[in-house]
């Protein structure tokens, strides 16, 4: 995600009213550390979180929401959402589409910062809008199928947030083994005992097609 350099999300810990007991005042800040390593990366710059401590209640609270934001030449401020398809990454998806006998591995993974929402893309179309790919919106049935780029930039979630690409994604496998893998978990998988199955079922029924071609087979 792009983000103003200069600008950082912050934390406060606020003490519960009254004196804490002795060691209260660890604890407290350890909890509230625990709560920031889970949610300070979806935060957007400029903004504050506050966590309070009071015995075994916890409450979080955000402070004024900023838009992330980048100066156009013309001294406007336009919305700076992630860039979903690098140019290399669309000419590998376009590349992909032309040859739609391949079962090709995904290019790029899309996911929701705030909630469900996970997409493995290997074709973009002609059109320059429509993906085909692994589709999973967190309902516990992810299927193949077609999704449209603009509408997914267009997402506006909690936050200031939209759909961001995967940076660190690296495809194992083929685009259908990767839905293998889904359905049998119920939802989007990079690794574990689902996909490890999916994969060596795949190998499997690919060495089992070897032998039945071969010659007096």
């Amino acid at each position: 995600m792009n983000r103003p350099s200069q600008a950082k999300s912050h934390l406060r810990l606020v003490p519960a009213a009254g004196s804490p007991p002795p060691g209260d005042d660890s604890r407290r800040r350890a909890i509230a550390r625990a709560i920031w390593t889970d949610i300070h990366w979806l935060m957007p710059a400029g903004r504050t979180v506050t966590i309070t401590v009071d015995g075994n209640v916890i409450n979080v609270s955000f402070g004024p929401k900023l838009r992330l934001v980048h100066s156009q030449p013309n001294g406007n401020e336009e919305p700076a959402p992630m860039k979903l398809l690098t140019p290399e990454i669309e000419t590998k998806l376009r590349e992909n589409a032309k040859q739609r006998d391949v079962d090709h591995e995904p290019a790029v993974k899309f996911f929701n910062p705030c909630g469900g929402g996970t997409w493995l893309f290997s074709e973009l179309g002609e059109d320059g809008d429509t993906l085909f790919g692994l589709c999973d919106l967190g309902f516990g049935c992810p299927e193949l199928g077609y999704a449209s780029l603009g509408e997914i930039q267009a997402v506006d979630g909690p936050l200031g947030l939209g759909i961001e690409r995967d940076l660190y994604f690296e495809a194992k496998t083929a685009l259908t083994v990767y839905a293998d893998a889904a359905r049998a978990a119920g939802h989007i998988v990079q690794g574990g005992p689902e996909l490890d199955a999916a994969i060596a079922r795949h190998k499997a029924e690919k060495e089992r097609e070897s032998v039945s071609k071969q010659p007096g087979s």
